[in-house]
């Protein structure tokens, strides 16, 4: 047997530990790059700060459209295959800002990645399903959170004292770093490959998604209740450092103090949470309390503006330890319920559908973080409902299912999908 050959092997006999790697390499990789992006594309490529946030935009709602189609293509070419193309088409796109490209050609190229971003959470996803045993793989995903969690602390912290030394050159080989982690990305996928082959047919592929928007309602509800639960990450990489830093006198280092905080938090609980859930009872009720846990952090918050230093800055810490506490559980509850849902056989397109709210998320939870900030207390009491009320939903479509609602399993023959059958993911 050949080195390569005998690589690939380990690789599939391992897929825990391959995963990991994904996880962990394109997370760090991915914070290269985003410690210096607004910097790179400003300082030398020479965009202004609303051009460069139009065409990220621009590249978010591109993203956001072809999101079911890239589903689709997962259930058609094999999870694997999309995996591995997925990365290189990301490897050839960020090398290519490499080369300071004009702003049309930057618009192409952010479409080109956010399209390709989009695509990767369901064949990730569906990959792992294919390859690991149902009751492992929502603990496979909160050990791979904590991976993608390490990555990226350990990138902020080695993009810190790079960026210390200012420059075009340090950026432009932060750029390059991220690209040369999505091709070791894709070599770690391609190992993985073969070890199962679509088998589905084209035809009710493509059908498949009627099939869930005429008879799966609840998958399609599920999703719209994880979407909004979702606007968490804008809430917290938008919202919470436009506070601190415009209705607090903290330091500015507070901001990337809370991000460490969060990490490290996640780091040390995500594995551990993620057992108290296996069934879809216990997922709708990790939804719930996400919504709670969000809305309670935002009350905190709120509670703590314009009091003395020291009170803003228990309260900073209790809202972060709350807030990341949903966090997880919000983690937890999507992708047990996603993954257990959706059916084998059109598993890249449900989950798609599902991760929908990803898109979303990055198309308008900038913008809703930043006027929940700068509304003052107008739009605090409808931020907290609207968590609340979301979660409380998730929670009633999980425990209790109507009868002949939600997909088939994959043993169920037919082309009905019509009864019961787990990020930032790589």
């Amino acid at each position: 047997m050949k080195p390569g050959s005998r690589a690939a092997s380990a690789v599939r006999a391992r897929p825990a530990a391959a995963f990991g790697t994904i996880f962990f390499v394109n997370s760090f990789g991915t914070a290269l790059y985003l410690s210096v992006s607004v910097l790179y594309f400003t300082q030398v490529v020479g965009f202004s700060a609303h051009r460069l946030g139009v065409g990220l935009s621009v590249a978010a709602l591109v993203g956001l459209l072809g999101s079911v189609p890239a589903g689709t293509l997962v259930d058609l070419r094999g999870s694997s295959t999309v995996l591995v193309v997925t990365h290189i088409v990301r490897a050839v796109a960020f090398t290519l800002y490499f080369f300071t490209p004009t702003f049309p050609e930057f618009i192409v190229l952010a479409s080109v990645i956010a399209l390709a971003d989009r695509t990767a959470p369901p064949a990730s996803q569906a990959l792992m399903a294919e390859l690991v045993p149902d009751d492992k793989r929502v603990p496979l995903m909160a050990r791979l959170r904590v991976w993608e969690n390490l990555g990226f602390a350990s990138a902020l912290a080695l993009s810190a004292l790079a960026v210390g030394v200012d420059g075009p050159s340090v950026y432009r080989v932060l750029v390059l770093a991220n690209a040369l982690s999505f091709v070791a990305v894709a070599f770690v996928a391609f190992a993985l490959n073969g070890q199962r082959r679509p088998n589905a047919d084209p035809a009710r592929v493509r059908s498949a998604l009627a099939d869930l928007v005429r008879r799966d309602r609840r998958y399609l509800y599920l999703s719209g209740a994880n979407a909004v639960l979702s606007m968490n990450a804008a809430l917290f990489a938008i919202g919470l450092p436009l506070w601190i830093l415009t209705r607090t006198d903290l330091p500015g280092w507070a901001v990337p103090v809370t991000m460490l905080v969060n990490s490290g938090i996640v780091i040390a609980f995500q594995v551990r949470m993620s057992k108290s859930a296996t069934t879809l009872h216990a997922y709708g009720g990790m939804l719930a309390r996400s919504g709670i846990a969000f809305a309670a952090s935002l009350v905190i918050l709120a509670l703590v503006t314009d009091r003395t230093t020291g009170l803003v800055w228990a309260g900073l810490a209790c809202a972060v330890a709350v807030f990341t506490t949903g966090e997880m559980q919000h983690a937890v509850g999507a992708w047990g319920s996603s993954l257990e849902l959706a059916p084998e056989t059109a598993r890249g397109q449900y989950l798609a559908v599902f991760n929908l709210g990803l898109g979303i998320q990055d198309v308008i939870g900038p913008v809703l973080a930043t006027v929940l900030v700068t509304s003052g207390t107008i739009g605090l009491p409808v931020a907290c409902g609207v968590f609340l009320i979301a979660g409380a939903f998730a929670r009633r479509l999980l425990s209790a299912p109507e009868p002949g609602t939600g997909p088939v399993t994959a043993a169920a023959p037919g082309p009905s999908l019509g009864a019961v059958e787990s990020e930032e993911s790589a």
